[in-house]
């Protein structure tokens, strides 16, 4: 082998090793934010579950059931999340949280339809 093919496979596989290590370092780096959103989520569901019981005047909602895998950051900054309420996904919900100085709030959201099961 010649010199010159030992220093282009050796410039390839720094190379490679170079964007498997960046890649790995970018993989990690998401599933920490994603961590970290979820933590977010956990510490502020009374004010999910306060805004999706914001129309329910006849008390029909029972359980409120939020589904931490859908958990994604949203376009217009704020977690986008969904979830569920009285243990039927048929009575789905989806909204975004905001946080502002500290404090968080819903920002926007699709309440259920709640029907008694």
């Amino acid at each position: 082998m010649t010199k010159t093919m030992k220093i282009i496979i050796s410039s390839v596989v720094i190379i490679a090793i170079i964007l498997g290590g960046g890649l790995f370092y970018m993989h990690e780096k998401q599933a920490a934010f994603h961590q970290e959103m979820v933590e977010i989520v956990k510490e502020n569901k009374t004010v999910i579950e306060k805004y999706v019981r914001i129309k329910d005047d006849t008390h029909e909602i029972k359980s409120v059931v939020i589904d931490y895998q859908s958990i994604k950051h949203s376009p217009m900054g704020g977690i986008s999340l969904t979830g569920y309420v009285n243990n039927n996904p048929s009575n789905d919900f989806s909204v975004i949280l905001e946080m502002n100085k500290g404090h968080v709030s819903v920002q926007s959201g699709q309440l259920p339809e709640v029907s008694e099961q």
